[in-house]
């Protein structure tokens, strides 16, 4: 199928059907500050969060043609000490009909936290993601840019069908309030 040029409408496409899914998680929360805000309470899932998906979106239920669906995710958390952590994830989804595999994304991606308080709050943060697409639908490319963490860039800067992104960070926060209006 084409890619979905700027200003036109996408492909229609209708899918219409069961499908069945199935999720696990197993609860391993930490309370974080300073990690993503600044005095809120985080809640962290460090434990195995999974889910399974599965449908059949068949023409006599009203899709354009028949479709199977499938798609899996997983994540999980390592504890390596206070403040001192590491979660990832992994998926994969896709769309099969007219004898091949289409709209299908792969990724991994994996952050890693060390959270200190010398002179005041710090945390450093490594970021690493990669995805690839295959017969990609227009209007689901692969994004890159300023809302998904690529700093600096306007939003949805790169399109395409497959990305890497590494980050470095250090989220520094001066816990001090200046006249019951604001956070340094």
């Amino acid at each position: 199928l084409p890619a979905t040029q700027d200003g036109t409408l996408p492909i229609s496409r209708t899918l219409s059907g069961p499908q069945i899914s199935y999720q696990w998680i197993q609860s391993d929360f930490i309370e974080e500050r300073f990690l993503h805000k600044m005095e809120r309470i985080e809640d962290v899932n460090l434990g195995q969060e999974g889910s399974l998906m599965a449908g059949f979106m068949p023409k006599a239920f009203d899709s354009d043609q028949d479709w199977t669906i499938l798609g899996a995710q997983e994540q999980a958390g390592l504890r390596l000490g206070p403040g001192h952590y590491v979660l990832g994830s992994v998926g994969a989804a896709s769309r099969h009909g007219q004898d091949r595999w289409n709209n299908t994304v792969v990724y991994a991606n994996a952050n890693y936290f060390l959270r200190r308080s010398l002179p005041w709050m710090n945390t450093w943060v490594v970021h690493g993601e990669i995805a690839e697409g295959k017969r990609l639908d227009g209007e689901n490319q692969i994004e890159l840019g300023g809302d998904t963490g690529l700093r600096g860039y306007r939003i949805r800067a790169f399109t395409g069908s497959k990305s890497i992104l590494f980050n470095l960070e250090n989220r520094s926060y001066y816990p001090r309030e200046f006249w019951n209006l604001t956070y340094f």
